[in-house]
């Protein structure tokens, strides 16, 4: 019985542990929806540095934060695309915010939050879409 017990632990544990995944704490720019991620990128690409096309793409509303002085905590992140960009290889990337790291002081994310994100390096295991 105790054999059992400790299967069942173990199946438990790394079920848990499977569905949170590897968490990740990044700067980088974060945005609410791929469409204003990708609007930040295409402002990069025509000349604006990246904190002017984060204000461009926010001239609305905020969407976009450039994470410099806090970080994102991530889970899940999928690889939407990659590519050399004005010299610097950048990866658009999609996955779930579980909390905000400010500082020495996280706050979580109840529930998590989708969020779409640029980073100017590879997560090593970000999953793929297919045909990236």
């Amino acid at each position: 019985m105790n054999k059992l017990l400790s299967y069942l632990l173990a199946f438990l544990s790394l079920s848990e542990f499977a569905h949170a995944g590897k968490a990740h704490m990044l700067n980088g720019v974060f945005c609410q929806t791929e469409a204003q991620a990708r609007m930040a990128l295409e402002l990069f690409d025509n000349g604006l540095s990246m904190p002017a096309a984060v204000m461009a793409v926010n001239h609305e509303s905020v969407g976009c934060v450039l994470a410099d002085s806090i970080k994102y905590v991530i889970t899940q992140p999928v690889i939407i695309e990659s590519g050399l960009r004005r010299g610097i290889e950048l990866t658009l990337y999609g996955g779930r915010a579980i909390a905000i790291l400010v500082g020495e002081n996280p706050r979580e994310l109840e529930p998590p939050v989708p969020i779409y994100f640029v980073l100017n390096r590879k997560l090593d295991d970000a999953a793929r879409l297919s045909g990236t």
